[in-house]
């Protein structure tokens, strides 16, 4: 239950996912008209059957736009568990069945009420949780299976690439300047480990004697991976990091996606699947 699992943070990929969902459970109760629903005698049936499929589907967007404001949000993908999708689907049934009770007492089907709300409860469970429960199993197995192979691949490809860079440019001196251009950090290139997004700012992690510094500089990832674009060592793995790959020891994958170990320190960073194919090129 604590292993990773896949988040996406992408919101019109989040939108897609849920229309499937709510077209799905339309179509499934028009189709097969479960709870005695094909004993109804109204001509709008179809349409209120569908109207539950509509109601999942904007309960599903509603939560995603809380999500969408809370601070950690695009940190999600890196943190996030098989419990806490356990937990994100368990909290979609009870909110779509508070929003089905509703609509239920809105079309004059039932009355609103909490003995009413455990009643759709008990129509809503058995219809979600083995689709829930096998979606889940499905993505983390075939995802580990295939992360898990690739990072297989990364890993050969990255001790090879790493033997033939091993003296570019581990003796020279890098200088990153801040969006003020006058704040500025400043050294061995070779004590460069990497680099993570914090909002306005980046977070210059490097060594310092026998341990690791973090260093702040105000300036979004991009400004920082384009100041290092004249070394192939550096990489961006990930929208929130850039890595030193030379500093880099083993790669490995799970559901989520990959992680590179970086052992001298224990420090891993990750790298999203977004980003493998195109670490997997450069290497």
């Amino acid at each position: 239950m604590r292993q990773f699992y896949p988040f996406q943070t992408r919101f019109s990929t989040r939108l897609f996912t849920h229309t499937l969902i709510g077209g799905f459970i339309a179509l499934f109760l028009i189709v097969f008209q479960p709870f005695e629903t094909d004993n109804w005698d109204n001509p709008n049936k179809n349409a209120i059957l569908a109207g539950y499929g509509a109601v999942t589907f904007l309960v599903l967007v509603g939560l995603d736009v809380l999500l969408w404001f809370y601070p950690g949000f695009k940190r999600l993908e890196i943190v996030w568990r098989v419990w806490k999708e356990v937990l994100y689907n368990i909290t979609c049934l009870l909110l779509i069945t508070l929003g089905n009770t509703w609509y239920a007492s809105v079309v004059g089907i039932s009355t609103f009420s909490l003995n009413m709300y455990w009643l759709w409860f008990s129509m809503v469970l058995p219809i979600g949780f083995f689709p829930i429960v096998g979606l889940i199993l499905f993505k983390y197995n075939y995802y580990k299976a295939l992360n898990q192979k690739t990072a297989t691949e990364i890993e050969t490809a990255l001790h090879d690439f790493q033997a033939h860079h091993a003296e570019e440019p581990a003796a020279s001196t890098v200088t990153l300047f801040a969006e003020n251009e006058r704040d500025q950090l400043v050294l061995p290139f070779d004590d460069l480990w990497y680099i993570e997004s914090a909002d306005n700012y980046a977070i210059v992690v490097h060594r310092e004697g026998d341990r690791l510094r973090k260093s702040m500089l105000r300036g979004s990832l991009r400004r920082f991976e384009e100041q290092l674009a004249q070394t192939k060592l550096v990489i961006r793995c990930h929208r929130s990091y850039l890595v030193n790959l030379q500093k880099v020891d083993s790669v490995s994958g799970n559901a989520q996606g990959y992680r590179l170990s970086l052992h001298q320190f224990g420090v891993e960073v990750p790298v999203s699947r977004q980003y493998g194919a195109a670490v997997l090129a450069r290497l």
